[in-house]
């Protein structure tokens, strides 16, 4: 099974379930709405990393469908379905946020390059949006785990700044400071210093 979750909406039966099927022998894990309300539920509840929607929806089209996903904060990726006489709005849906549009009759190879591309980029932006909250709330990497390049990438940089800044080593002792003022000695000379001092004092011979 791979990573990644497609919600496919669509209000044909027919062409719904067509879908699903395809996409399921790809290897992702499928769920189906007939309509834009019942998706936005299903993103609530399922968190896919794809919604693979027609544009044209009753009630609510697939480029409101858009914008009601971005209003609610969801950043799941949006792949449109479009017929040729509507190339133009997909188009201006991509502006508002769409990852990118299929035109009828879906091609499986592009769908299916589409597909791989938006879930890498969906799980690569999950992954550094909890490595940066991670960051923030504790200042180091503890558990975390991303296995998308950039992620990756992204740790190797930060352990290298993270190092930068690291004393250049654990066990080593600081050497204690020098003061220009020493304290007198408490402790009693010892048998050497007292005849070097005996001999010092002791006067010089007369002449």
């Amino acid at each position: 099974m791979k990573a990644g979750r497609v919600l496919i909406v669509d209000d044909e039966p027919s062409e719904r379930e067509a879908l699903a099927r395809l996409v399921g022998q790809w290897g992702y894990e499928v769920e189906t709405a007939s309509s834009a309300e019942e998706a936005l539920a299903l993103v609530e509840t399922q968190h896919p990393a794809v919604v693979l929607t027609d544009l044209v929806l009753p009630e609510m089209d697939g480029l409101t469908l858009l914008q009601r996903l971005k209003e609610t904060g969801r950043t799941t990726q949006v792949l449109l379905v479009t017929g040729h006489g509507t190339v133009e709005t997909a188009v201006e849906a991509m502006r508002h946020g769409a990852f990118d549009y299929l035109t009828k009759p879906v091609e499986p190879a592009r769908l299916q390059i589409l597909l791989e591309k938006s879930i890498n980029h969906e799980i690569e932006r999950r992954e550094l949006v909890y490595l940066r909250r991670n960051l923030q709330q504790v200042g180091r990497f503890g558990q975390l785990v991303g296995q998308s390049k950039g992620v990756q990438e992204v740790y190797r940089w930060i352990e290298l700044a993270r190092r930068a800044r690291r004393p250049c080593s654990s066990t080593a002792r600081a050497a204690p400071a020098r003061s220009w003022w020493r304290a007198p000695s408490t402790t009693a000379p010892t048998e050497r210093t007292s005849r070097s001092w005996r001999s010092t004092a002791r006067p010089s011979p007369r002449p």
